[in-house]
């Protein structure tokens, strides 16, 4: 929900919030925008739901070497 009860925001345009630590987080998945969507959906037919938090994916490979990270970072 937004500050208006009548506006919903899901996806890149929504803030989202770490599942771990309950701050705001940097957290651009579609896989997340999805989840925000479908509580959004529920919200607006007054089916009350929340979404609890991100948890944040990231994969990458160079070469041979793979690298990834899921939940929290060091930084």
């Amino acid at each position: 929900m937004t500050s208006d009860p009548n506006i919903f925001a899901a996806g890149d345009c929504a803030e989202k919030v770490c599942f771990f630590t309950g701050k705001p987080a940097r957290t651009w998945l579609a896989s997340v925008a999805t989840s925000e969507a479908r509580v959004a959906a529920a919200n607006l037919f007054k089916i009350r739901r929340a979404h609890k938090g991100s948890i944040s994916v990231f994969s990458t490979k160079i070469g041979h070497l793979a690298c990834g990270l899921a939940g929290i970072g060091e930084r």
